[in-house]
């Protein structure tokens, strides 16, 4: 089925992706996308239909999708965003961009407010974005000469984080590739995340950091 036509911004064409958030079946805080990256959009003026857009790296969709970037923030730690005022047809809307210090905070959404999954249909969107965002190597490869054990802990707590939260989605459902380091083992979603991380080496030993400081350090978690 072809996604909806949202706006035109620049020289993209923006579509539908996903309504977060709705009132009287009017989107009001919804993700569109064109060809390569996502925008979030937010309904400024619900009777003119006018809108807030801003490109949204796919970190911050993730993190927005799992409650750990709040609303507010997607549109205030951008650069800049995009006013639209809409008008007859989407080729005659204004679009104008303008630095995020021009921004109106009073019709963002209230300060520390996060996203939550309210439907199936959002529930099954974010899966499907999971899916995706983790198989695009969306994990740090770090070359690390001379990294401390406790930068090489707050990297490998990081990600262990981002495969919890791929653990949980998929349990049951298929086979998951973890790699961490030198370790590489094929698990099923059934085992638990005690399973999964008791195989894994622990880098607070000096042997483990010494051996990781040696070498390329790369930390994956993907579907199989």
């Amino acid at each position: 089925m072809d996604k909806e036509l949202c706006f035109f911004v620049e020289d993209s064409k923006l579509y539908l992706e996903q309504v977060l958030v709705d009132y009287n079946d009017i989107p009001i805080f919804f993700v569109c996308k064109d060809k390569m990256k996502y925008y979030a959009v937010l309904c400024s003026d619900i009777e003119e239909l006018n809108y807030i857009v801003v490109n949204l790296p796919d970190i911050d969709l993730y993190n927005l999708l799992h409650g750990k970037l709040s609303m507010r923030s997607v549109f205030t730690n951008q650069k800049s965003y995009w006013e639209i005022i809409s008008g007859d047809t989407i080729e005659s809307d204004i679009v104008i961009r303008k630095s995020v210090e021009e921004i109106n905070y009073s019709v963002l959404p209230e300060e520390g407010a996060c996203f939550e999954v309210l439907t199936d249909d959002i529930s099954s969107y974010i899966q499907n974005f999971d899916k995706e965002f983790l198989t695009k190597g969306n994990f740090k490869v770090i070359s690390a000469t001379d990294f401390s054990e406790k930068v090489l802990c707050e990297v490998y707590d990081c990600n262990l984080q981002l495969m919890k939260q791929f653990v949980e989605s998929y349990k049951g459902q298929s086979k998951q590739k973890i790699s961490i380091g030198f370790d590489n083992k094929n698990i099923d979603y059934k085992e638990s995340m005690y399973d999964i991380l008791k195989l894994n080496m622990t880098i607070s030993e000096k042997e483990h950091s010494e051996k990781w400081k040696s070498t390329e350090m790369e930390i994956l978690a993907y579907a199989a």
